[in-house]
């Protein structure tokens, strides 16, 4: 029985797979050519601005009580760093979108080499594994985070107005979070979808160096077959430099805010921790840790690579 393997062409098109059909069910798929903010952008949109309101106000109410003020304020900050998320899918789309055109048109040329198919694939399918890790990671934390907000029974109203209370919290966490999953899991997905390709065409990049070099060791030397392959090195490099050059400009801010705020985040979910023992304060701890070591594991990867 043979096993069917992917395509370069087929892994870089599910290496975005996640990252589409979430953002596409919430209308923040910058990923399509056509994409524009429509009636499902205000979803989330909505849920966003309204969590953050409303964690303002409870952040201003509380200020008095450090200990109070430390446990909404992860909350703030994990819903901060949606909204400049949502603001940069829906205000720079066009910029996502060329980054994915970029990463085509690259490995196109790339792939002129046979031997580059390969070498792409494996990189792009660990991405892709990778993404569904943080899939698994979000929905459990989603899970417990609904637990936790009294989904899971712990609420026993002894009156109609209890009762009343009980259901409108319930739908209200019920919305948010569904929104927060599918935001959040796509914007995590996108990034990492963006980021990886630089190491598996890096990666090619040197095998058309070698590929390069056993030509010119060869006795019978090919003139046209080297130039064409040096013309396609610079090319290539030129097209590499443009998508890193990109990259940085759209993420840059982000990834410095993102790293600020999370480093806050898990100061302050630490000191909770050792103050009250909050179970909540766990699961944003978790979140934002994770968040905090994939950036730099990221930043980590392509300076080792692009270097």
């Amino acid at each position: 029985m043979s096993v069917k393997t992917s395509t370069p062409e087929q892994s870089l098109v599910r290496n975005f797979e996640i990252s589409y059909r979430l953002c596409e069910k919430i209308g923040l798929n910058a990923l399509d050519r056509n994409y524009r903010p429509n009636w499902r952008t205000v979803y989330p949109g909505t849920v966003n601005l309204f969590a953050l309101v409303q964690l303002l106000y409870l952040l201003g109410t509380e200020r008095a009580d450090l200990l109070q003020f430390l446990l909404i304020l992860p909350h703030f900050l994990f819903t901060a760093q949606g909204f400049h998320k949502f603001i940069l899918c829906t205000r720079r789309s066009s910029k996502i979108f060329a980054l994915r055109c970029k990463l085509t048109e690259i490995q196109a040329l790339l792939l002129e080499t046979k031997s580059s198919g390969p070498v792409i694939c494996r990189t792009l399918n660990i991405s892709r594994l990778l993404q569904t890790l943080i899939f698994v990671f979000y929905l459990a934390a989603d899970v417990d985070l609904r637990v936790l907000s009294g989904f899971g029974g712990s609420h026993h109203p002894g009156s109609d107005h209890a009762m009343a209370r009980f259901l409108v919290n319930t739908i209200l966490h019920a919305v948010i979070l569904l929104a927060a999953f599918h935001a959040y899991t796509g914007y995590e997905c996108l990034f990492l979808g963006l980021i990886m390709p630089v190491g598996a065409y890096v990666d090619a990049f040197g095998n058309e160096v070698q590929e390069l070099n056993s030509v010119l060791s060869l006795k019978e030397r090919n003139d046209p077959a080297i130039r064409a392959r040096l013309n396609r090195i610079v090319k290539l490099h030129q097209l590499m430099n443009e998508y890193k050059a990109m990259l940085e400009e759209l993420y840059n801010v982000l990834i410095l805010s993102t790293i600020g705020l999370n480093y806050l985040g898990i100061i302050s979910t630490i000191v909770v921790i050792l103050k009250s023992n909050d179970r909540m304060a766990y699961i944003f701890f978790a979140l934002m840790f994770e968040i905090l070591f994939r950036i730099c594991l990221m930043g980590t990867i392509i300076t080792v690579k692009v270097g």
